[in-house]
């Protein structure tokens, strides 16, 4: 982001200099040049104090000029930054909420076609975007886990933005029990995730709560698992539209200049949301069976919110397949609660998912929670993507009465 050079000359010694930085390289100079006569040295208190002075205002203008604060408060706003979404879903809502606001680049960090990325590894190509950017944004919830330290030593003047920020109603699961398929009596709109909903009072007063690990990266025996966040807020689009409320608070914050195009185009984007948030709704209770098993804990929000039950997940851990007495159980589960069908991800691989269904004799389908997609995908891609699920729910779920 470029910063204009400044000038100026000290009335008291006759000093002028000149202050000139880039936001590209960080390139600084300072030329200072004394006019005080023949000597190469003040010859005055006078002139000594005023060259501290000078020093000083020089000084102060270095940092407020290389600061955050003034790059992201000029009248020019944000215009020539580089924002960088950490996930596809983040990247999606950030590019609605920054529509029309001239001079800004959004980039994703994450490859576009990765899934959720619990056990994702940066890369030295991911430290780059990280060095090159001014704001981050996150979807926050511990989703992000694997940046940590490493976001703040590639770049310690970066901006980060936590979508997930104000959300209250955060469901909370642990380890050792979460969708077990017991308690199957629940009724519809529950998953066995939501145990913990709500005991904090706050979503993020969870955040970060992981048991301790031993060396290995595996948690001790001894260790009981403590509640966590369900970090995939994003798959429910009434979750959604409050992230991109979230969103564009904290741009507001940082760039008041553009605040009304923020507001505008969060408003009109949730409002999108929370129109197929109902149609969502609508359709569950029509379903002729609302008992489901999804792939892992994706859905967890948009069964809450619509009206669905999931009594089961594939991979308790994602990326971890079942044993096959993990696989019996879960067909067993399925023939004892009635759920109606098992749901895949395009985004991990279906085999597993596959055979449950067909020995369970129920339908298998894909639904797609948006942790994935096209880079160039269109704005209202979230909302084309949701309504095909709806569609996929619609001919594997059935109508009630049919």
């Amino acid at each position: 982001m470029p910063i204009p050079s400044i000038g100026a000359q000290d009335d008291l010694c006759g000093c002028a200099w000149t202050l000139k930085t880039g936001s590209a390289a960080k390139d600084l100079r300072i030329r200072c040049q004394m006019d005080i006569g023949s000597e190469s040295k003040p010859s005055t208190l006078r002139e000594l104090a005023a060259m501290r002075k000078l020093f000083g205002i020089l000084s102060f203008m270095l940092l407020f000029l290389m600061s955050p604060v003034y790059s992201l408060s000029r009248d020019t706003g944000i215009a020539g930054s580089k924002i960088l979404a950490g996930t596809f879903p983040v990247y999606l809502f950030a590019r609605n909420v920054l529509s029309g606001v001239e001079g800004v680049e959004v980039q994703l960090m994450l490859p576009s076609d990765m899934g959720c990325p619990h056990d994702y590894v940066l890369t030295p190509a991911d430290m780059e975007k990280i060095r090159g950017s001014d704001i981050f944004i996150a979807n926050g919830l511990g989703l992000e886990e694997f940046l940590g330290d490493p976001l703040l030593r590639a770049n310690p003047a970066i901006e980060v933005i936590d979508s997930s920020q104000g959300l209250e109603d955060v469901i909370l699961m642990s380890g050792h029990d979460h969708h077990h398929g017991h308690d199957s009596d629940h009724g519809p709109g529950h998953s066995h995730s939501q145990a913990h909903e709500g005991e904090s009072g706050h979503g993020h007063a969870a955040e970060g709560h992981r048991g301790e690990l031993d060396h290995s990266g595996h948690r001790a025996p001894h260790e009981e698992a403590k509640p966590m966040p369900n970090p995939h807020v994003f798959a429910s689009p009434r979750m959604a539209a409050r992230m991109v409320e979230s969103i564009a608070a904290a741009l507001i914050r940082l760039d008041p200049v553009h605040a009304d195009i923020y507001r505008k185009n969060a408003d009109a984007y949730k409002g999108a949301l929370m129109k197929l948030s109902e149609e969502l709704k609508v359709a569950a209770e029509g379903f002729k069976s609302r008992r489901i098993v999804t792939h892992h804990a994706v859905f967890d929000y948009l069964a809450r919110d619509v009206g669905l039950e999931i009594v089961a997940v594939v991979q308790e851990d994602p990326g971890q397949e079942p044993s096959a007495a993990e696989m019996l159980r879960l067909v067993r589960l399925i023939k004892e609660t009635g759920a109606a069908a098992v749901f895949t991800e395009p985004q991990y691989p279906s085999r597993v998912g596959e055979t449950i269904a067909r020995e369970a004799g129920v339908p298998v389908a894909v639904l797609d929670p948006v942790a994935s997609g096209p880079g160039d995908a269109p704005l209202d891609y979230y909302q084309t993507v949701m309504r095909n699920n709806l569609e996929t729910m619609r001919r594997t779920l059935g109508r009630a009465g049919n």
